[in-house]
């Protein structure tokens, strides 16, 4: 019983590490992407990382060409890249 517990933490533990490190990360790239350090990722910026390029229509929700960072949370970097 007691290993059985330890495993199921460990693996909740595990869960909302590779959360947090994801969330860091989509942080670390939205920064990185906005070149000019308006708040937003443009279309023209987005191209530096092919994967933000090809999901730019879908994550830009309200249409206004360009991505907050609101918007930019919902971005999933193709796992083929891993």
């Amino acid at each position: 019983m007691k290993k059985s517990i330890f495993t199921s933490a460990a693996a909740a533990s595990l869960v909302v590490a590779f959360a947090s490190s994801a969330v860091m990360a989509n942080d670390e790239l939205f920064e990185q992407l906005d070149v000019n350090g308006d708040g937003v990722i443009t279309l023209e910026e987005a191209q530096a990382h092919p994967d933000v390029y090809d999901q730019f229509d879908d994550l830009d929700s309200d249409g206004s060409g360009e991505l907050t960072p609101e918007e930019f949370e919902a971005f999933e970097p193709d796992e083929d890249m891993f």
